[in-house]
Parts: structure tokens; sequence; C-alpha cells
């Protein structure tokens, strides 16, 4: 069983009510994110909280958004039966995919154990997003990666790839685009 079948159910849930603007798929409300908008939320919540506590914020929120929607989906819902029948890389791989489709970007698995992993994008919204306004607005490049929420939605498909509760993995980003890497890169462990 491969995981573009789940990425075609998931797709198969898609549905839009105009008469209330409401976007669904996977059974959950969704609203688009614009990653330039978004950068400039984390620009101002790192401003106020601090790099760390703002880090932390977000990645905590993401992981917690993902698992429950996710699992909504993958676990308890119309993706259960194709989910269940993945190894836990076709897991990750599928979830990867369904990342696409919610445009966070690609990502790809370096490495991947039930005790962590190594992930890597070329494409992490929010560092596509912080590279746009760093041209348009004239920021500088991050002493710091910025892709926290990234590092909470593989959070999030490591608990669920593998059957673990949420929380059961930290993950946290090594290099990133906005500070002048190649590719973002995401190191996840068990926590």
């Amino acid at each position: 069983m491969s995981h573009d079948n789940i990425v075609k159910a998931y797709l198969d849930t898609l549905g839009f009510d105009p008469n209330k603007s409401v976007l669904t798929i996977g059974g959950s409300n969704v609203a688009f994110h614009c990653d330039k908008f978004n950068t400039r939320i984390l620009k101002n919540i790192e401003d106020v909280m601090g790099y760390e506590e703002g880090s932390a914020l977000l990645k905590g929120w993401a992981m917690k958004t993902s698992f429950r929607e996710l699992r909504k989906f993958l676990v308890d819902g119309p993706g259960a039966g194709i989910f269940s029948a993945l190894d836990p890389r076709g897991r990750m791989e599928a979830q990867f995919e369904m990342f696409k489709v919610l445009a966070y970007g690609a990502v790809e698995i370096d490495s991947l154990s039930e005790l962590g992993g190594t992930f890597r994008s070329r494409t992490s919204y929010l560092a596509e997003g912080w590279l746009e306004n760093k041209s348009a607005w004239g920021w500088e490049l991050r002493r710091g990666p910025a892709c926290h929420d990234m590092c909470g939605h593989i959070a999030a498909a490591m608990c669920l790839a593998y059957g673990k509760p949420e929380g059961s993995y930290k993950v946290s980003e090594s290099s990133c685009r906005t500070v002048g890497s190649e590719d973002c890169v995401f190191e996840a462990e068990g926590a």
C-alpha cells in the first residue's frame, strides 16, 4: 500500500461552504496561511517574548494542533485503514505529502527510527516567507532558525508514525535557510 493513497483520501475530503466561507479537509476546518504575514507575526513574538520562549510557544502549538488534526484523519477517520497499513517510514512520508497539501513545504527524510530522525526542507514556508520579507523590507539574516512551527509539525508526525502519545518527540532545527544555510534541517529525538 502506498502513501500516495493517503494523500488521495485526504484530498477527497476537501470541502468548501461558500455561504459560511468555511474550507474543510480531513474533517477539520482549515485556514490557509500567508508565509510573509506569518513571518511578521513570528518576528513580533520573538521581539516580545524572546527567541527561546517564542520558539517554545510556536513549536508547542504547532505540535498540539498538528497532532490533533492529523490524528482526526489518520487514526480516527477516513485515512485510518490506509495509514495503519503503512510502516513508520511510509507514515512519515504520507504526512509529509499532506504537509505539501497544507502548503507547509516539502520535507525529506534523511534518517528515521523510533528514537528520532533527521529531516530536510528546501521549501519550509516560514523560511520562504522570511527570505521574501528580507528582500522586501530589508530584514537581515536571522541569528537563529525560524521554522519553529515545522519543528512542531514534525514532532506530531513522529508521534503518529510510531503510535506514541502527543509530546513524545522533541524537534529542533539545526540549520535554516533564514541564517544562510542551503536547507532547513530538523532533528527529532524521543522526549
